[in-house]
């Protein structure tokens, strides 16, 4: 994994663990009949819209790079086959010449 991918990570994972405090701060509060404290939460509902909207562009670019990523692999993996059966063929090309010319050898009579 590239360091790239790994600091992205890192910044999704900390958005998301902040979601998940604020999601249990919140039950918290409904626990305990903290209605004040809830309507003034309510004037953040906007600033955790736009978090979720975040993690959302988070997700996609994710999702883009996997996907840039596993075209990539398979490319490299495609020209690495099409080496793979060059050589075979150059290795099968050369046996059945090594084949011919010791069949030719038994073939003719000593004088």
């Amino acid at each position: 994994m590239n360091q790239r991918r790994i600091i992205f990570l890192c910044l999704f994972g900390a958005y998301h663990l902040s979601v998940i405090l604020f999601i249990l701060y919140v039950e918290s509060l409904k626990a305990n009949d903290k209605l004040v404290d809830l309507y003034d939460l309510s004037e953040k509902t906007a600033l955790f819209k736009w978090g979720a909207i975040m993690g959302f562009g988070l997700f996609l670019v994710e999702a883009g790079w996997t996907w840039l990523d596993t075209r990539r692999a398979r490319k490299g993996h495609e020209s690495l086959r099409l080496e793979n059966n060059t050589l075979k063929a150059t290795v099968y090309d050369l046996q059945q010449a090594e084949k011919k010319r010791a069949a030719e050898a038994t073939v003719q009579p000593k004088s």
